[in-house]
């Protein structure tokens, strides 16, 4: 009924969906939803551009990995930094949604040009944890990456998303290695990935996002009332 490409676009964005609707969408009332939208199709082309750059090289040999996390990272950097981000304490929800994305859309790209022949049950959940992993931590780097922005403490939050991110990219190196030859390995690692981005989104979601707003609660609250 759908062809393997409409599959894989959902099976992709899934996570991504999830990100911005339950972590974000809780605090729509704090920031502009033009703005975060503006990101997300930002995040979505960039994310096409470094996905198929990555593709020339070897994402199972660390060097590389990290080489693209990054790119990635400094991109998202050189975003925030930017009058419309800076300063401003809303800055962590854009970085969210500009970083996820960049990593949904990575991850459609890396599975579009894989030329999957068919889609069975064990490549759809194999491909919706990739996504899974790189989308969760994608996310969380940019919501830190904003957040170190609205601080004025730009390089410091950089690299502590270096840090998550290069952390994750290791992971992700045995992943390529394994590949299918070694499925039970590959969902492991995969597995692991999962609890690792689950437990950045949920830091960023319990701890970040509850901060940012923490003086504009009452404001928003008046605006209710009003």
């Amino acid at each position: 009924m759908f062809s393997p490409p409409t599959i894989l676009g959902i099976v992709v964005f899934i996570p991504a969906l999830v990100v911005l609707y339950y972590f974000l969408g809780e605090f729509e009332r704090y920031f502009k939803a033009n703005k975060a939208l503006f990101m997300v199709l930002a995040g979505l082309g960039v994310g096409m551009f470094v996905g198929f750059f990555s593709l020339y090289f070897p994402l199972d040999e660390m060097v590389w990995a990290f080489a693209i996390v990054l790119l990635v990272e400094t991109i998202k950097l050189f975003a925030m930094i930017q009058k419309p981000f800076r300063l401003n304490y809303d800055s962590s929800f854009y970085g969210l949604a500009f970083g996820t994305g960049i990593a949904a859309m990575m991850v459609f790209t890396f599975a579009y040009s894989a030329g999957l022949p068919s889609l069975d049950i064990t490549t759809i959940l194999f491909v919706f944890l990739i996504s899974c992993n790189y989308t969760f931590v994608g996310a969380s780097t940019g919501g830190i990456i904003g957040y170190g922005s609205s601080l004025g403490e730009f390089w410091r939050y950089f690299g502590r998303s270096l840090l998550l991110g290069g952390i994750h990219a290791f992971m992700m190196t045995f992943v390529w290695t394994f590949g299918y030859e070694n499925l039970s390995a590959s969902f492991a690692v995969l597995l692991i990935g999962f609890i690792y981005g689950s437990f950045l989104i949920l830091y960023v979601y319990n701890e970040i996002f509850p901060e940012v707003i923490e003086d504009k609660i009452e404001e928003v609250k008046q605006e209710d009332d009003a």
